[in-house]
C-alpha cells in the first residue's frame, strides 16, 4: 500500500474520521505491516495527548458565521489605486515643463565623389562579347581581362 495514503488513513483513525468498514481493512494492513502499526499508534498518542491539553469547545458554541461581502472592495480598491498611478503619472508628464534644449546642429560640407568614366573596350573585343551569352563565365573573363589590359594602359598614359 502506498505509505502517503497508509499515513492519510492512520490519522483519519487516529481522529476518528474512518468508517468501520475502513477501519477494518486498514486493520489487517496494519497487522501485516509492523512499521505502519508502530506509526498508526503514535498518531493515536498524539491525537490523545493533543485533546488532553487543548480545551474542548462548549456543545452550544460553534464558529461565527463567516463575513461575506457583497461588494468586493479590495478588488476596487485595487483598480482604484491603478486608476490613480495612472492619472498621477499621464498628468506630471503632461502639467511639469520639460526642459528643451535647442539641438545642436553641426554643419558639415557635403562629400564628394570623383567621377568614374567607364573604361574603354576594344571593338573587337566587344563584337566577341556580344556573340556570348549574356551571363556566362566566358563572356565574364573576356571582358574583365579587357578591362585589366585598357585599365593598366590606361594608367600608364597618365
Amino acid at each position: 500500500m502506498n505509505p502517503d495514503l497508509l499515513e492519510r488513513l492512520a490519522l483519519d483513525r487516529a481522529l476518528g474520521h474512518l468508517s468501520p468498514d475502513v477501519e477494518a481493512l486498514l486493520d489487517e494492513v496494519l497487522a501485516a505491516n509492523p512499521d505502519a502499526a508502530r506509526m498508526a499508534r503514535d498518531f493515536r498518542e498524539t491525537v490523545q495527548l493533543a485533546a488532553a491539553v487543548l480545551p474542548k469547545p462548549a456543545r452550544g458554541e460553534s464558529l461565527p458565521p463567516r463575513r461575506v461581502e457583497t461588494f468586493p472592495f479590495v478588488r476596487v480598491s485595487q483598480w482604484a489605486a491603478l486608476a490613480a498611478s495612472f492619472v498621477l503619472g499621464v498628468g506630471s508628464t503632461l502639467l511639469v515643463p520639460a526642459i528643451h534644449r535647442e539641438p545642436q546642429i553641426v554643419r558639415q560640407a557635403a562629400p564628394t565623389m570623383s567621377a568614374i568614366e567607364p573604361k574603354a573596350i576594344a571593338p573587337e573585343i566587344e563584337r566577341k562579347a556580344r556573340t556570348m551569352p549574356f551571363w556566362s563565365a566566358q563572356r565574364a573573363y573576356l571582358l574583365a581581362s579587357s578591362a585589366k589590359t585598357t585599365g593598366s594602359t590606361h594608367e600608364r598614359k597618365n
